[in-house]
């Protein structure tokens, strides 16, 4: 009983140190900048009196001094927490100054409790060192079943309730990754199947207009001829509620194609041109042909 209570008053001054010796660091540290914009924290005014506070034994650390601990260590500290529905989120505080070569630090938060520090599954059961004959051991149920003394320092119930919990979330990891890739596939799939109905269907149109093309035409021809009056009334009607957004796309499309609309335009001209002059030829050849007499 003394051993545990020496333990546990030795801990408590141990994490005091700690968070004085982070709290000097925020108050020599930190940037003027930060200290500038957080003119309010925790209730307190100033960052004189926030430091104050802070060294207080009954005073609660907060996402400040978390912060700040992160920049005093030189590792990213990520926060587990939960949201009012209760779904897992999570807060990262990345060091800006000096980074620590080192694993990541993960701390549980709950809500208006405390924080309690988190350790991965796997890091306790994989490629640990044994506490009582320190050797590293790849598998730590493995090394602790090969070695009856060691496995007197662990609680081997609690080591099998984390190796389920493992199995469980690898289990379930596993499948969300083919339930991912079955889902990719079937999309791939459905897309793929999409696109050749869309081919199969254009073909088939294409093909039925080249076999009745000449009946489609005359369809149309008919169609025109009898609804002339109707389609010219609507194509009219059209255009004056659409008048300005014709307009804007037939300057964007010839903004776009310039180059392609005048020269068709210089191929038409020419084109007329020929034609007007071929047609005065004939007329002048057909002018001076000689009067035949009738007989």
């Amino acid at each position: 009983m003394l051993n545990i209570l020496f333990l546990f008053i030795l801990f408590y001054f141990v994490c005091r140190c700690v968070l004085l010796n982070i709290l000097t660091f925020m108050l020599v540290t930190v940037d003027q900048d930060l200290k500038s914009k957080l003119t309010v924290i925790s209730e307190v005014d100033l960052w004189q009196n926030y430091i104050c506070e802070m060294r207080r034994p009954d005073t609660w650390p907060d996402n400040m001094l978390l912060m700040c601990a992160a920049w005093f260590i030189g590792r990213d500290i990520i926060v587990i927490s939960q949201d009012r529905d209760g779904h897992p989120i999570s807060a990262k505080y990345h060091p800006k100054r000096t980074v620590n070569p080192g694993p990541e630090l993960f701390l549980g938060h709950i809500k208006n409790t405390h924080y309690q520090s988190l350790v991965p599954i796997r890091t306790v059961l994989h490629n640990v060192t044994c506490s009582r004959c320190r050797r590293n051991a790849k598998s730590l149920r493995m090394h602790l079943s090969r070695n009856p003394i060691c496995r007197s320092s662990y609680d081997i119930e609690h080591l099998q309730a984390l190796a389920e919990t493992l199995k469980i979330y690898e289990r379930r990891q596993k499948n969300r990754e083919q339930s991912r890739h079955h889902s990719k596939r079937r999309r791939e799939t459905r897309e793929q199947d999409r696109r050749e109905r869309q081919e199969t269907v254009r073909r088939k149109q294409i093909q039925f207009y080249n076999d009745h093309k000449e009946e489609i035409r005359r369809k149309r021809i008919k169609y025109y001829r009898e609804n002339r009056e109707v389609i010219l009334q609507k194509r009219l009607q059209y255009y004056k509620n659409h008048q300005d957004e014709i307009l804007q796309k037939r300057a964007v499309h010839y903004h776009k194609c310039r180059e392609q609309i005048l020269q068709k335009k210089a191929k038409k001209t020419t084109k007329r041109k020929s034609n007007r002059r071929m047609t005065d030829v004939a007329r002048d050849n057909k002018k001076r042909l000689p009067e035949t007499s009738q007989v």
